[in-house]
């Protein structure tokens, strides 16, 4: 159990560090790369990172399985969002289209 636990802290950290690497925060970013638009989000949002969604997402699951929806507010980075619907890792609520759940691979 030990040993499982520990290789578990690893693919955690290492999960966060590439999520930190790769997907920044749009403040973050700066002008790195002038091809693209930069985002300047209204300095009154604090945007929450992708690790952090996918963090809510892992927790609302497994802490309430019969309502695993997340509502997604002004803090969620809108691309963040497309890209998780996108790829087929979050799916959104048949009815309301402000909440997403992660998808249940484990079943």
């Amino acid at each position: 159990i030990f040993s499982s636990r520990t290789v578990q802290e690893s693919l955690l950290d290492t999960l966060g560090d590439f999520l930190a690497e790769h997907f920044p925060l749009p403040q973050q970013q700066g002008n790195a790369n002038k091809k693209k638009k930069n985002f300047s989000p209204p300095s009154t949002v604090d945007l929450i990172s992708l690790h952090e969604i996918l963090e809510l997402l892992m927790n609302k699951m497994f802490e309430t399985p019969h309502e695993p929806y997340v509502t997604i507010d002004e803090s969620f980075w809108p691309p963040y969002i497309e890209m998780l619907l996108r790829h087929g890792i979050a799916l959104r609520h048949p009815e309301n289209c402000y909440k997403i759940r992660l998808e249940a691979f484990h079943q």
